[in-house]
């Protein structure tokens, strides 16, 4: 599975109406959304990516015209359909291929899209690890164990699902705007459980720290199996591990949010305890005491349901 199409990143869409060469962007766009049936295919595939045929059948409508509205949306940048392997042959997954558009209407105005950086990180490149085994790591092509303790092997480059009994991982990213105040940082990922094969019902406290502070602790529901993750490769085997679900942690302000619910209680850390950061590192694992130690995986384009690494998104402020 080589389709370089999946290494493809959210666009950030800004038109001015000042400006003459932005005209045919700002039309197509605007027609592409005119639709309320395009609007609500937007709106389904923020947070899952889906087949033609999932779309069809999610808005009542034939194969035909969910194809018609897919390409529209397709055409103009919105959303971007990949050809990936399913149990029958070859199957076109859609994305959403922005995470936001503005169009101004005030010359020399800057938009809000200056102020936000958006970041993907593979999941294998992570750059602190204290996995417990039994723990690994699936590349496109093939599996590979830490039975020898070397979590830190080049070829976790290429790693697009990586999972452990208990421990941790650390991701870091820089913060690339440290002169501005930051207003939001958002990590999105899809993650589950671990144990042997699959095991629904397998809970697992994953615990999320941002700068060596805590931010929150999720109880993952399962394991997930029982179906095919819509991304996995054809020779990834049924009784495994298969999706995973795509969790949000945003700290703004007024604290810390897992999925918009506040989560981290009355000491829960805010955006200014990170202003100024050099490097936002992230570290996602077990406590020692966790209730329910029940390990991690963590998804990236090529695995599960989602077609997105471990993505980072800061919103600074920015000067008018």
């Amino acid at each position: 599975m080589k389709q370089r199409g999946l290494d493809l990143p959210f666009m950030q869409y800004t038109h001015s109406c000042f400006n003459e060469g932005d005209t045919e962007a700002i039309v197509a766009k605007c027609r592409a959304l005119s639709s309320p049936e395009r609007v609500k295919i937007i709106r389904m595939l923020h947070s899952n990516s889906m087949t033609v045929t999932e779309v069809a059948k999610a808005l009542y409508m034939s194969v035909s015209t969910a194809t018609f509205h897919l390409h529209i949306l397709r055409d103009t940048g919105l959303i971007d359909i990949v050809l990936m392997p399913g149990k029958r042959g070859l199957v076109q997954l859609c994305q959403l291929h922005f995470s936001s558009l503005y169009i101004t209407a005030l010359p020399n105005e800057r938009t809000a899209s200056d102020a936000i950086v958006i970041q993907e990180i593979p999941v294998g490149l992570y750059t602190g690890a204290g996995m417990e085994f039994v723990a690994g790591f699936c590349t496109a092509d093939e599996q590979i164990m830490f039975d020898d303790g070397n979590y830190f092997t080049p070829r976790r480059a290429d790693a697009q699902l990586l999972w452990a009994s208990g421990g941790f991982v650390e991701y870091a990213v820089s913060n690339t705007r440290k002169d501005a105040r930051l207003n939001r940082l958002s990590l999105s990922l899809e993650i589950c459980s671990e144990t042997l094969n699959y095991q629904l019902g397998w809970k697992s406290d994953i615990t999320f720290w941002l700068c060596g502070r805590e931010l929150c602790t999720f109880t993952s529901p399962s394991d997930f199996g029982g179906r095919r993750g819509k991304l996995n490769p054809s020779w990834w085997q049924d009784t495994a591990t298969q999706f995973g679900e795509l969790k949000e942690i945003t700290i703004t302000d007024a604290g810390c949010f897992l999925g918009g619910i506040p989560c981290g209680g009355e000491h829960s850390p805010v955006i200014s305890d990170f202003d100024g950061t050099d490097t936002f590192v992230f570290r996602i694992g077990n406590k020692p005491n966790a209730k329910y130690k029940g390990g991690f995986n963590i998804f990236g384009r090529g695995f599960g349901d989602h077609l997105q690494d471990i993505r980072v998104e800061a919103e600074y402020e920015t000067a008018r």
